[in-house]
């Protein structure tokens, strides 16, 4: 006779098996198709994707189960064959539990009506049996090889939805710490970095009729430094949003000529560096409806970019009109420009 509790109460399997979050979860189509395909193929009353737990089995899927087992969607191991299934780690085939050894005493036959029974083990990538696929007649039945292909090759596709399953449950909780680390990293990088900041304009300020030259460019660099690194952090967390989906964007009314202007004044340090000059044809008012802080950060990317691919003593121009009811903004840079094989994958 086979042993069935140890296999079904072993920790290592009921942990695989708590760790998919399955048990106790809503049905779901993606399971009722193959259980409703397993019913047509075999032609069989009942299909039934069967989780078994320590003391009990879930069905994930339970097409054709009559009441009141259907509402309830699990039964006591009194009433399992599939727990069977578990503990041999292999296919079971009967053709008539009545008269089965191992079965003709199991509650399932009287209060669920199972006669002949076919189940295929779910078995997981690390080789732990989730429990059972298996077609339910309600008279006996000569199952054929046929009818145990077609259910191994559904049981593929059953195992196939739950690995898919948790392998985005796993992404979805990869996503959720690298957003609790950047969000906690950026907060770490921004509190110094505001205080270094405030120190710098502290001195510049206090200090400004005493600070020799050199003195004052080192002041000037290290506000420099500690600007740029605050858009880095701003990027960053922009990035973070909108992988996350959250980033919202606001649509107010604005001049794109104050968005420039407010570009311009944050990347112009960077400029002098390289003796570079920046020429803007702003001509006209250039009215939009828009997320002022999310263009601007564009914008400052654009120029960033522009410094940092331009060589010294050039020109950077930034260009802007009105074009119909389209408004047209252009930067435009003496750099190597981007090979054209791959312009279309940056606004991917």
């Amino acid at each position: 006779m086979i042993d069935t509790v140890a296999p079904v109460t072993d920790p290592e399997r009921l942990a695989a098996l708590r760790q998919l979050i399955l048990l106790d979860t809503p049905a779901e189509g993606s399971f009722d198709r193959l259980a409703t395909l397993a019913t047509r193929m075999l032609r069989v009353p009942v299909a039934l994707v069967t989780l078994v737990d320590g003391d009990r089995q879930f069905f994930k899927s339970c097409v054709g189960l009559p009441e009141p087992w259907a509402t309830a969607r699990q039964t006591p191991l009194s009433h399992s064959f599939c727990q069977h299934v578990v503990a041999a780690r292999a296919p079971l085939v009967v053709e008539d539990a009545r008269v089965h050894p191992l079965l003709r005493d199991n509650l399932a036959v009287p209060d669920l009506g199972v006669v002949a029974y076919l189940g295929i083990p779910l078995v997981t990538a690390d080789g732990h049996v989730l429990g059972s696929f298996c077609a339910i007649d309600d008279r006996p039945r000569c199952w054929t090889d046929e009818d145990i292909a077609i259910l191994t090759e559904l049981t593929a596709s059953v195992m196939t939805e739950i690995e898919l399953r948790a392998a985005n449950a796993q992404l979805a909780e990869l996503d959720r710490l690298r957003e609790e680390f950047v969000a906690s990293i950026s907060h770490e990088l921004r509190t110094p970095l505001t205080a270094a900041s405030a120190a710098l304009q502290l001195v510049r300020i206090s200090a400004a009729d005493r600070l020799r030259d050199d003195e004052r460019a080192l002041l000037d660099n290290g506000q420099r430094s500690a600007e740029r690194l605050g858009r880095l952090i701003d990027d960053l967390l922009t990035l973070n949003q909108l992988t996350a989906g959250m980033l919202h964007l606001t649509r107010e009314p604005l001049d794109l000529r104050d968005v420039v202007h407010g570009a311009v004044a944050m990347v112009e340090p960077l400029l002098r560096e390289k003796d570079q000059m920046l020429v803007t044809t702003l001509p006209e008012p250039l009215p939009a409806m828009g997320d002022d802080r999310r263009l601007e950060q564009i914008v400052v990317n654009l120029l960033a970019n522009a410094h940092r691919h331009t060589p010294p003593r050039t020109s950077i121009v930034v260009a802007g009109a009105l074009a119909g009811d389209k408004l047209r903004l252009v930067v435009r840079d003496n750099g190597p420009g981007i090979p054209a094989g791959e312009c279309e994958a940056i606004f991917r």
